[in-house]
This record gives C-alpha cells, sequence and structure tokens, in this order.
C-alpha cells in the first residue's frame, strides 16, 4: 500500500534583469522509494511562456514539467501528474488546471524519496520576473507506515472526560491505540 507525504515550499523571486535559473528546494523524510507523485505550481509571472519548469530529484534526476508554455499569459497555476488526460504541450492559455507534464514523472519511479527536491525555474527572457508563490510536491511511497507506541503520562490528576477528548482530537489525525499508566 503507497504512503502519500505532502511537502509545501515557495516564496522565491525570480529576477526580471537578466535569464535566469531559480531553484526552490523541499527537504524530504519521507522513507522507501518513489511509486508515484505529483507537482503543484503557483507562480507568478508577466509572460508565462519565457518559463521552463523543471523537477529534479534527490538522485539529481530532471524531469522536465513544461517549457515555454502558455503565450502571453500570465502566471502558471497547474498540477502535473502523469494521469492526466490533457498534456501541458496541447494545453491552451491560461496555464491552469492539471497536466501531463513533458516528461514523464514515471521516470522517478523507484527512486529513494528521502532527500532533497529541487523545482528548477528557468526564466529565458530578460525583461520581466516573477515570483514563486507555492509549489507543493506529493510523493507516494512503498514504505509500510511505521507503527509506534506513544505512552502519555501526565504531571497531574487528568479528569477521564480531559483525557477522552484529547483521545479524540489525536485519532482524527493518526491511528492510534492510546493506553493510559495504570489503566
Amino acid at each position: 500500500m503507497a504512503r502519500r507525504h505532502i511537502h509545501v515550499g515557495g516564496g522565491r523571486t525570480i529576477p526580471a534583469d537578466r535569464p535566469t535559473q531559480s531553484l526552490a528546494s523541499l527537504e524530504s523524510k519521507a522513507p522507501g522509494r518513489v511509486s508515484g507523485l505529483t507537482v503543484k505550481v503557483f507562480l507568478r509571472h508577466s509572460c508565462a511562456s519565457d518559463v521552463r519548469l523543471w523537477l529534479q530529484s534527490p538522485s539529481g534526476t530532471r524531469v522536465l514539467l513544461s517549457s515555454r508554455r502558455g503565450g502571453a499569459s500570465q502566471d502558471i497555476l497547474a498540477s502535473f501528474d502523469d494521469a492526466a488526460t490533457v498534456s501541458i504541450v496541447d494545453g491552451a492559455a491560461p496555464i491552469t488546471g492539471i497536466y501531463r507534464p513533458q516528461e514523464a514523472l514515471s521516470r522517478f519511479h523507484g527512486e529513494p524519496a528521502r532527500g532533497e527536491w529541487r523545482l528548477v525555474i528557468e526564466d529565458i527572457a530578460s525583461g520581466d520576473g516573477g515570483w514563486l508563490e507555492q509549489w507543493t510536491l506529493e510523493l507516494d511511497t512503498d514504505a509500510e507506515a511505521s507503527r509506534f507506541e506513544i505512552t502519555l503520562r501526565y504531571l497531574s490528576d487528568v479528569a477521564p472526560h480531559i483525557r477522552d477528548t484529547f483521545a479524540r482530537a489525536i485519532a482524527r489525525h493518526i491511528e492510534a491505540d492510546l493506553t493510559y499508566p495504570g489503566e
């Protein structure tokens, strides 16, 4: 069973004074090997067709997500997924929606998920720039869920209804069997 790991980053300036390459990095602690992935990009730019987007794995493999797409439209608000019905090559401006990237993300399958992932942004024209608002890397891995035990020790007497409220709050986010010392 694949495990999904979501990583979010952003806040990168794309300079306007010259053609340039900007890097945005995310550190993945995900265990196992990649079995699938989706990349979401929200990039503000005055001319989307000036931009090339690449994803680079911790192993150094690079996949071209989009190269000079979008015509004279501004901004890129796109998800890249191999299962998308429309290729970015066939997409029309503006670049918004879900697209198959120009190269298959499946090239990352089997690579370690842990490490530094990079979104490489190439602005091939000078005179206009932009801002990477946010990018998201959703990694599916082949790693099994880890099991561990948590023992809660309260520093003072805590009413049972407070313990139960705490247990319900945790259970909404993780699968857990909570036991209390002395019970």
